[in-house]
């Protein structure tokens, strides 16, 4: 990089790593002559991101037919149950939030 001429300058963050919370606050800093300053500037990291699981049970031999109280439950990738879900009188239910 290019030395700057000694002054007030002022940071401001465009794109934040993936994954982290873009930077709100503007940085000021003052160079001086000869001078290397070393900032260290935190991102807070974002929740993973979140999903539903929206689903529909029907018979098999007839679509328009939908299944109430039909019981599932929603594992990891692990195998560790992380849910339930039991359909409604429409045969539908969505999940809670899960992570990604």
């Amino acid at each position: 990089s290019k030395d700057l001429p000694k002054g007030n300058y002022t940071l401001v963050e465009v794109e934040a790593p993936k994954g982290y919370e873009l930077l709100k606050e503007k940085i000021t800093v003052k160079i001086e002559k000869d001078a290397v300053v070393e900032i260290k500037i935190g991102n807070k990291k974002l929740p993973d991101p979140m999903g539903k699981i929206k689903l529909v049970k029907v018979d098999i031999s007839d679509k328009n037919k939908k299944l109430a109280r039909a019981k599932f439950h929603i594992e990891d990738s692990k195998g560790k149950i992380v849910g339930e879900l039991v359909t409604n009188e429409e045969g539908e239910v969505v999940s809670k939030d899960l992570p990604k």
